[in-house]
């Protein structure tokens, strides 16, 4: 199920979610159902925000500084990321 992500929805990790770093990556698992991720840095860097509190543009905006790239690239690349865990129950929406 997809949801309609707006650049100042905040997140929060679902329940029965949990995250352990492996070198530079992340996996990030649904006890629930199994699901898990593998994050590279970037994918890590997004988790990140989001666990802090950010909404989808500020963690588009810091990408686009992190990583040097413009920002609607930056948009893009959060909000498909964003709907992934969201799609797979692994972040919900905390509000706008």
């Amino acid at each position: 199920m997809s949801i309609n992500v707006k650049m100042a929805s905040r997140f929060k990790l679902a329940e029965n979610v949990v995250s352990k770093s492996v070198d530079n990556d992340l996996i990030v698992l649904n006890l629930e159902d199994g699901t898990y991720f593998m994050l590279n840095p970037t994918g890590a860097f997004i988790w990140q925000k989001f666990s802090e509190g950010f909404t989808i543009g500020e963690v588009a905006e810091r990408i686009m500084s992190k990583y040097d790239v413009s920002l609607d690239v930056a948009k893009q690349d959060t909000i498909s990321l964003t709907k992934s865990f969201t799609d797979n129950r692994l972040l919900v929406v905390r509000g706008v």
